[in-house]
């Protein structure tokens, strides 16, 4: 006889069975991966309905993440190009207070789109520093490299403006997705005062389900394999901690910036 509580035990065992994809009997067949080799059904339609979403539909998703930003505090912008989003920041930079130096500064990833905004030389022409989070040369030595990574470090840290890109944005909650990788360095997202990312309208998703179908299918490597380090930001850093006070800027930026490229 099966007392309620080895029931209870049955019924855990086969759910989790049946979320890994594994048959309700072990024991007729060979031990499994712990990973499946294919997208379920499920995974499938959203990996469809992503890759198959029209210009209009992700317009939509675009009305719906202003929506949702709104009482998050996340300014979202949408602009035309890169060119618009190049000059939106420059504006942006000129109703910023230095923090924690005397004058403004800059950070910045080395990334593909954030090169196209074009805010190197407008940055020169103001005299504002920039640091770009470039990866160390090949061709230096261990000490070279520490010491070039110490000086990306330490401009980072005195910026009071970071600027980014991000892989991915979840309407439905105003996450932004960002996977680390070579000249992306977490740092210019969490260390300044204000944080300013840039995507395009293409890298908006509808929800969580549909982030982790691409996340775990959508990929190059094998079923499962994730960067080492996948960071979800959803509004500026707030905590109500002590006092329960609501204070924003306690464990990263106050204010966060979002461009959205809807052209090209």
């Amino acid at each position: 006889m099966v007392t309620p509580k080895m029931d209870n035990q049955h019924v855990f065992i086969k759910r989790i069975r049946n979320a890994l994809g594994h048959a309700p009997d072990h024991r007729r067949r060979p031990p499994p991966g712990l990973f499946q080799d294919q997208p379920s059904e499920a995974s499938r339609k959203r990996l469809a309905s992503v890759s198959e979403r029209s210009v209009e539909d992700r317009l939509q998703l675009l009305k719906r993440l202003e929506e949702v930003a709104r009482p998050l505090q996340i300014r979202v912008s949408p602009v035309a190009d890169t060119a618009e989003a190049g000059s939106a920041i420059i504006d942006l930079l000129g109703r910023v207070a230095p923090e924690f130096d005397e004058r403004i500064r800059v950070a910045s990833w080395r990334h593909l789109l954030v090169d196209r905004l074009n805010l190197e030389a407008a940055l020169e022409a103001r005299d504002i520093p920039l640091t770009v989070t470039d990866p160390p040369p090949e061709s230096l030595d261990d000490a070279s490299a520490r010491a070039f990574r110490r000086n990306i470090r330490d401009g980072v840290a005195r910026s009071a403006v970071g600027i980014t890109t991000a892989d991915f944005c979840v309407a439905d909650t105003a996450t932004l997705v960002i996977k680390a990788g070579p000249g992306c360095d977490r740092g210019v997202s969490l260390l300044p005062t204000v944080h300013v990312a840039v995507i395009t309208l293409d890298q908006l998703i509808e929800d969580l389900g549909e982030l982790y179908a691409v996340l775990r299918w959508d990929t190059e490597g094998s079923p499962g394999d994730l960067p080492h380090c996948l960071t979800m930001i959803t509004g500026p850093s707030k905590t109500g901690d002590i006092e329960a006070v609501m204070v924003p800027g306690v464990h990263g930026p106050r204010e966060l910036h979002l461009f959205v490229i809807t052209g090209n």
